[in-house]
């Protein structure tokens, strides 16, 4: 089974970090400050050729996760390319903050899956903890497991048989760096991860064949 869109990109080379509008002085979401979560913040990315990726905050609710557990529901808006994909984070004060695999934030690769719909899915532990554990030195495994379907994207009848999707991302924090962007000089925490993962499809394991290491800069209070 190949794993589609969800984590076969590398990341994109970021050169604009920064919520360009938002919700000031709005009481973030979960009580976070790593990302402030505030509906109406902003983020907008661009490489060097000048393509961006856009996420925005649209809504914030009570929810409950797979396990049935009360969480702080997440609706962001990510546009790349004329496509615009919405994601569902979640959060909570004490756990973190959780993306899931489509998101850019997760995987560093924007659009989302592309023909795959994911269902039943375990992730834990959080993809970013809650504020006092995001500092350097610290390093975790978020691992997910889900039921995966596949849809015919060339439009010819033919149906994929059901599967199952397992991925790893290995995270370490390392310390403070100094970045530049447009908005200035930011002293920022360094995000290196890799994710690993396979399919399961009639009891036959496919692992991915190469490991997608990405890496990504986080300012406290503002944002990757």
């Amino acid at each position: 089974m190949k794993v589609s869109g969800i984590v076969i990109a590398s990341l994109v080379a970021l050169l604009a970090v920064a919520p360009v509008r938002g919700a000031v002085g709005r009481p973030a979401a979960c009580g976070l400050r790593s990302v402030p979560l505030s509906v109406g913040n902003t983020w907008t990315y661009k490489n060097a050729a000048g393509v961006t990726v856009t996420l925005a905050i649209l809504g914030i609710a009570p929810g409950k996760n797979a396990a049935g557990h009360a969480v702080t529901e997440v609706r962001v808006k990510e546009l790349y390319a004329n496509r615009t994909t919405t994601t569902l984070w979640t959060c909570t004060s004490g756990g973190g903050l959780t993306f899931p695999p489509d998101s850019f934030f997760f995987s560093g690769e924007p659009g989302g899956a592309v023909g795959v719909a994911l269902a039943n899915v375990v992730h834990e532990p959080a993809s970013l903890p809650a504020d006092a554990a995001v500092v350097a030195g610290s390093a975790w495994v978020e691992k997910v497991r889900a039921d995966a379907t596949r849809s015919d994207a060339a439009g010819q009848g033919f149906q994929h048989p059901a599967g199952k999707v397992e991925l790893e991302r290995h995270v370490v924090l390392s310390p403070v760096e100094t970045v530049a962007i447009e908005l200035g000089r930011f002293g920022a925490l360094k995000l290196g991860f890799e994710l690993r993962g396979r399919g399961i499809v009639d009891e036959q394991r496919y692992e991915l064949p190469v490991r997608r290491p990405g890496t990504m800069w986080l300012v406290k209070g503002v944002g990757f």
